[in-house]
């Protein structure tokens, strides 16, 4: 012990602390479980030893279905579990859904740190736990609304791919998700998923993604601005407006789209499957009036 002489100025008291803090450093037993709202949850984490473990608690208000899903990027570094009679260990990196519930019942989680494997604290994980998406309803893709659209005829005469969903520049899209009592979902995630040309890699679909948390109402929406294009296809196709029979030449080229609810196991919600995998997309490059005469 080394003794030092007092000047008898106040002593600072402090404490070095060599790890990195997470939101969740103070739910560390069942009575500091952080209460999660009424929607669907996605909570970043880590452990600071390993002793340290987070709790949460969600309740189902309407006795809806349960989303509980850990990832942990295959480092298997962590430990999730929910209290059933007794903690229950849950596989990491797959969704499990906790039914049959009642009414206002708790949903009792905890996180903990594998102690097989040294504590990493600049390590995260990825939690998502409540109201899981088991039905979505007026979903839809579409082009402008003054799109002068090629026809199914047009397709049809020279044997080629009708295109569903014609835009000009933007596509607008949206989706309305709801739980396993119809009441909407907010905080989940809808994927509009698009390649807006296939021909510019053999054919072969490289999709962008388009990622949306849907609102209080459960609703996600977005648009995105296909840019202008040079077309691969030509077009000649008949529209009848205020008597006038109109011949246009359309140059467009072709693109596919999907729509994925993330989180929803093996409900496959969306559009888009494993028999029909996706919507086809013709984004309109050029328009071009060839006649306008009385119909």
């Amino acid at each position: 012990m080394n003794i030092v002489e007092t000047t008898g100025a106040p002593f600072n008291f402090g404490a070095s602390v060599a790890t990195d803090l997470d939101a969740f450093e103070f739910n560390d037993t069942v009575a500091t479980s952080t209460l999660l709202s009424d929607k669907q949850h996605a909570i970043t984490g880590n452990m600071d030893s390993a002793s340290d473990i987070d709790y949460f608690q969600f309740t189902a208000v309407r006795g809806q279905d349960v989303l509980l899903k850990l990832e942990d990027a295959q480092l298997d570094e962590w430990i999730i579990e929910f209290y059933n009679n007794g903690w229950m260990q849950v596989a990491t990196n797959t969704d499990l859904t906790i039914g049959n519930l009642q009414p206002n019942q708790n949903i009792n989680i905890r996180v903990r740190a594998n102690p097989s494997l040294p504590v990493n604290s600049l390590h995260d994980y990825d939690l998502t736990i409540g109201t899981k998406v088991t039905s979505v309803s007026n979903h839809s893709v579409s082009g402008e609304s003054n799109v002068n659209r090629v026809t199914y005829a047009a397709f049809n005469a020279v044997k080629a791919t009708y295109a569903t969903t014609q835009a000009y520049h933007n596509l607008t899209w949206g989706v309305t998700l709801q739980d396993s009592t119809g009441h909407p979902v907010e905080g989940a995630k809808a994927k509009l998923k698009v390649d807006q040309d296939v021909s510019d890699n053999d054919n072969i679909i490289n999709y962008t993604n388009y990622e949306k948390i849907s609102n209080s109402a459960g609703r996600v929406s977005g648009s995105i601005n296909l840019g202008n294009c040079s077309g691969s296809y030509t077009f000649q196709h008949t529209e009848y407006s205020l008597g006038y029979k109109n011949i246009y030449d359309t140059d467009l080229i072709y693109g596919v789209w999907r729509l994925e609810i993330p989180n929803t196991g093996n409900l496959d919600l969306g559009v888009g499957g494993d028999n029909v995998p996706y919507v086809v997309l013709g984004h309109l490059c050029d328009q071009d009036l060839v006649s306008s005469n009385p119909s």
